[in-house]
Formats: structure tokens, sequence, C-alpha cells
């Protein structure tokens, strides 16, 4: 019997058994290497990339605006929002109907042929993808997706540029509509980068939280990952106003 507990541990079965104390060091390191494999199981699974739960909901292209002169955030330099108020999609796009229910478009080819030929240089291509969740007054409800947002698959070359919290006043509305940061200048109170987006997905949602409850825009509020194709990207012309003047 004594042989056996001593092989269990590791020992030559024939020795004696070891001293109790070491018997408990050798449970506790094995307790120890148990709990350390189950924790970073969780952290690898906490480290997994969230896009396995996000919706690909779309893509389109905007003029990107510089920021404006009233925005108090320094390290802001370019409008990426998801809204339409500072950084425009094309004229009358909305006319073409070929967008989705989320006022997004299923391919980027799609996104790119309701901007007149003469003008797409102007414009930068950005893909979407929403956080399923909706916030307001506290509360978090399950996103509803509408039937027809179906996009293609994210293209090589897109890569993650920031998030945005915008709002939707109006189950019926075509849109998302405002983004606080840059539509009402929240960007000069809350971590943004350069893009005026949140750096990252718990910084949203906690942005999300917050606009949900204090409504500077009524309405629901959605989080979304911008991200952009990464090619069109001309370090030193960012902006479509910069570009244009070249």
């Amino acid at each position: 019997m004594h042989r056996l507990e001593s092989a269990q541990f590791g020992n030559d079965p024939g020795t004696l058994v070891q001293p109790i104390e070491n018997r408990r060091a050798q449970l506790a390191t094995l307790v120890w290497c148990r709990q350390d494999h189950a924790l970073r199981c969780r952290q690898k699974m906490l480290g997994m990339r969230y896009s396995a739960f996000v919706i690909l909901a779309g893509y389109f292209a905007r003029r990107v605006m510089p920021k404006p002169a009233h925005l108090d955030a320094p390290g802001v330099r370019e409008i990426c929002s998801v809204s339409e108020c500072m950084s425009p999609g094309a004229d009358d796009w909305i006319a073409a109907w070929r967008h989705n229910g989320l006022g997004w478009f299923n391919r980027v080819a799609d996104a790119l042929s309701v901007v007149p030929e003469g003008q797409r240089h102007e414009f930068r291509v950005f893909a979407y993808r929403v956080h399923p969740e909706v916030f307001r007054d506290g509360r978090r409800r399950g996103l509803s997706v509408p039937a027809d947002v179906r996009p293609e698959p994210l293209p090589p070359g897109f890569r993650t540029i920031g998030f945005d919290s915008a709002g939707k006043s109006s189950a019926e509305g075509l849109s998302l509509e405002c983004s606080p940061l840059s539509c009402n200048g929240l960007a000069a109170e809350l971590p943004v980068n350069e893009h005026c987006l949140f750096p990252s997905l718990a910084a949203a949602i906690a942005g999300a939280e917050r606009f949900g409850t204090e409504q500077p825009e009524p309405g629901d509020y959605y989080v979304v990952e911008v991200l952009e194709d990464g090619p069109s990207i001309d370090p030193s012309r960012s902006t479509n106003a910069e570009r244009a003047s070249t």
C-alpha cells in the first residue's frame, strides 16, 4: 500500500513513503496546476476575438472630413463616425435603393456604385460589424437584425480603426443617426482615437451605456466596430478634404 502511494506521487516504488508534509506539498502543487490550467482556459476564452459574436452588417462609402474647429478634442484628426452628420455618403445614395435594412450595403461594389465615377477618389470605403446588444435607459436588449442584412464576407485588407456608439430614434428609421462623440462633442470628455472613435470595444460599450441613459440624442444606442479598407488609406492625405485639395 505504501509502495503504491509513493508511485502515485512520482517516487521510486522501491523507496519508503515520504513524510506527510512532502505529500501535502505535492498535492498542493497538483491542485495549483489544475487551477492554473482552468485559469488559462478561461483567459483563452476571454481572449478570443469577439468577432465570433458580432454581426457583419455591411459596407459604406463616405467622404471623411477633418475635425471641425469647434470640437475640443486635440487627439482627433478626422471624423470616421457611423453618422453622416459630418462625414456623409454620396448624394442621393438612398434613391438607388441598393442598401440593406441597416442603411449599409451588402457588397463593396454596391457601396461604390452609388458614388459618381468622377468622385470616387474623394470617398473611403468602410465595413461595419455590430455588437449584438442595444442600450437604452440602463438596460440592454438583443439586437434585431433585418432579414436583408446579408453582406458578402469581409474582404482581405480591411482593418479595425475603432468603435462607435450611435443612436437610432425610431425602429422605422433606416440607418443609425447621431454619434455623440462627434455630433454632441463628447469626444472632448471620453477616450477617443484620431478617427473620433472609441479605441476599444469595452470603451464603446461603456459609452453606449452612458448615452443610452443620458440620451444626448434620443433613441436606442448601438455599438459598431468600424473597419476600413487598408490599401485605400494614404497616411499623408488622410481625410478626403485633404485629398481633394491636392
